[in-house]
């Protein structure tokens, strides 16, 4: 087992806590199709709707990280000699990262404006 670099575990924890809110991010809506998860007064449209707004605030906290992982890679000063080969490892997954932050955010902004019209 290598030992890492600061730069390479800062971005590890970073990529582990994006993960985590991105998935369940994902996962809000669909905890919205279980019946015994929603109040007697809500219709099932208007849950999924809802759900949308959950997703939306998870999937900002997993860009928060998306953007931490980028900054990993913007340090202060000087750098150690480790530090271009973690940048040329892992800059791909950032940006990738960022990218389905941004799809996740867009999706759970539809679901929450639009998500009860299929429903209906």
């Amino acid at each position: 087992m290598s030992v890492k670099c600061l730069y390479e575990q800062r971005f590890l924890k970073e990529r582990r806590l994006f993960i985590i809110f991105a998935v369940i991010s994902t996962i809000a809506p669909f905890l919205s199709l279980f019946e015994f998860l929603r109040p007697a007064s809500e219709t099932f449209a208007t849950w999924f709707q809802r759900s949308g707004s959950i997703m939306v605030v998870v999937a900002l906290l997993s860009e928060m990280h998306a953007y931490q992982m980028f900054d990993v890679f913007k340090p202060d000063g000087f750098v150690n000699t480790t530090y271009a080969e973690t940048e040329k490892k892992y800059s791909p997954q950032v940006k990738l990262c960022n990218i389905v932050a941004f799809i996740l955010i867009a999706i759970g902004t539809l679901i929450w404006g639009y998500g009860d019209i299929p429903f209906r």
